[in-house]
C-alpha cells in the first residue's frame, strides 16, 4: 500500500474552512483540476456527501482536486451568499479518498 508523501499530507491537514483561494494556492500550489457546479438538490453518493447540511441544494459551488501518493483530495469552496463571485469564495469543507474509490 503507498503511503503520501508526508509534506503533502501535512499541508493538507492545515487547510481550514474559511480559507481564500489564494491562501490555498499558497501552501498547496495550483489544483490538478477544478469543476464548478450546483449543488445536487436530490439524493446522490459521491465524495460531495459530506458536503451535505454545508453547501444547500442548489448552491453553485467549486471543488479543487489533488493527488497524492494514491490518494485524492477535495477541497470545496461556496460563497457565503449566492451572489458572491467565485474568486471571493472560501473553503467550505474537504475530503480525501482512495484513487480509484467506487461511491
Amino acid at each position: 500500500m503507498k503511503t503520501n508523501p508526508p509534506a503533502f499530507v501535512d499541508q493538507f491537514a492545515t487547510i481550514e474552512n474559511l480559507m481564500t483561494q489564494a491562501e490555498v494556492v499558497q501552501i498547496l500550489g495550483a489544483p490538478l483540476a477544478k469543476r464548478s457546479d450546483k449543488f445536487p438538490a436530490g439524493q446522490f453518493m459521491g465524495p460531495q456527501e459530506s458536503m451535505v447540511g454545508v453547501i444547500g441544494p442548489g448552491q453553485p459551488f467549486e471543488e479543487w482536486k489533488y493527488t497524492s501518493g494514491g490518494e485524492v483530495f477535495l477541497i470545496f469552496f461556496a460563497g457565503s451568499q449566492e451572489s458572491d463571485p467565485p474568486n471571493q469564495w472560501n473553503v467550505v469543507g474537504k475530503t480525501q479518498f482512495p484513487q480509484g474509490a467506487v461511491f
